[in-house]
Parts: structure tokens; C-alpha cells; sequence
């Protein structure tokens, strides 16, 4: 069997402190690429206090034990790839209720409030590589969809009266990503550019 294409970086802060993920009631079938919007840097969630006094902060703790805000793996500035949580399981990271227990969430580390800063090329190298590790060693059978979170979040933030969440953000290269998945997947576009359905690995990988 060939190797991971991409090692992932094992950090048990959040299972350990907070959540290990919930049990999966659904197949997995589709990715969702998030941004982090200033936060979500490693340095960032291993400061999380549950404890602390402040009370939005106390708040998020709480709700992070529950399972929310949370992701499966962080790819950082650098490209390196950090999982946080056990890909078997789920969390609520797409605004999409239990419907997230058949998804997985990668962040892209990103500088700036509402994804505001452009990615590194070695971001999109290391999820095109995540993304062939997942169709190959995990869940072959029933992946199919990459979509951006803010269209997975699209009907909860319209129904709420709130604008589309800018995630991962207006200067995520969609044509790179695209060029670059092109290499090792064949996929059709879906209903908006930030959507991609039929994903399957090319035979040649």
C-alpha cells in the first residue's frame, strides 16, 4: 500500500482538553474548505481556557467541549498539516447541524479577520495532498463533494439575516486549487464556483 502523501502533525491539545469528536451517524461525503479569519492558529486554540475570566472565552471552551468550532486538521502558514481530530469521528464546523457528521473540516491558517489574506502555495500543496490521502485511505467509497464553507453555511446565515460568511475567504485561489486537485482528480463543478461534485481520484495515483 503507498504511503500518505502528506504526514500529518498529531496534536491532542483539543481531544485532551475539550473533545475527541462525536460518533459518526452519517457516511462521509464531502470536504469543506474553511479559513481561520485571524483565529484558529494552533497557539491560538492551545490558549483556550475554560477557566479563564474572561467570558467569551469561558463561552467558546464551553462549546468546543460540546463539539463546536471545531475541525479535523489545520494547514498552517508553513504547510505543515496538523490534526486535531480523529477524522473517524465528527464535529460541528460547517453551520450545518448534525449534517456535519458526514463531512470534514480543513482550515487554512489565515492572518486576517474575514479571510482577508491570500494563501501560501504550499497551503494548496499540502490540501491537494490531504485531500488524496482522505479519497484513498479513508473513505474511498463515499466521497464525492469539495465545497468552501461559506456555501455549506449559505442557507443558515441567509435564514438568520446575516450575509454569506467570507470563508476561506475572497483570495482563496479557486482556479490554482482547481488546477492543481485537476492533477490527481477528475470532478465537475457544481452549482457555484466554490463547489466541486463527482470528485474521484484519477486511476494513475
Amino acid at each position: 500500500m503507498p504511503a500518505l502523501m502528506v504526514k500529518p502533525v498529531l496534536d491532542r491539545t483539543i481531544r485532551d482538553r475539550f473533545c475527541d469528536g462525536l460518533e459518526r451517524t452519517l457516511p462521509v461525503s464531502e470536504i469543506t474548505v474553511h479559513g481561520t479569519g485571524g483565529m484558529g492558529t494552533l497557539a491560538w486554540l492551545r490558549s483556550i481556557d475554560p477557566n479563564s475570566g474572561n467570558v467569551a472565552e469561558r463561552q467558546r471552551a464551553k462549546a468546543m467541549a460540546r463539539g463546536v468550532f471545531l475541525f479535523h486538521d489545520l494547514i498552517e502558514r508553513s504547510g505543515r498539516l496538523v490534526n486535531l481530530i480523529d477524522p473517524r469521528r465528527w464535529t460541528y464546523h460547517g453551520a450545518v447541524g448534525h449534517l456535519d457528521s458526514g463531512t470534514i473540516g480543513i482550515e487554512l491558517e489565515n492572518c486576517l479577520p474575514d479571510n482577508r489574506g491570500p494563501y501560501e502555495p504550499a497551503q494548496y500543496a499540502t490540501l491537494v495532498a490531504r485531500l488524496c490521502d482522505y479519497w484513498t485511505f479513508y473513505f474511498p467509497e463515499t466521497l464525492r463533494t469539495i465545497r468552501s464553507h461559506r456555501l455549506t453555511s449559505w442557507n443558515a446565515r441567509r435564514m438568520a439575516g446575516l450575509a454569506p460568511k467570507p470563508c476561506p475567504g475572497p483570495l482563496f485561489d479557486w482556479p490554482l486549487f482547481k488546477e492543481r486537485l485537476g492533477e490527481f482528480f477528475t470532478f465537475d463543478e457544481g452549482v457555484a464556483f466554490d463547489h466541486l461534485k463527482n470528485v474521484k481520484l484519477r486511476n494513475s495515483l
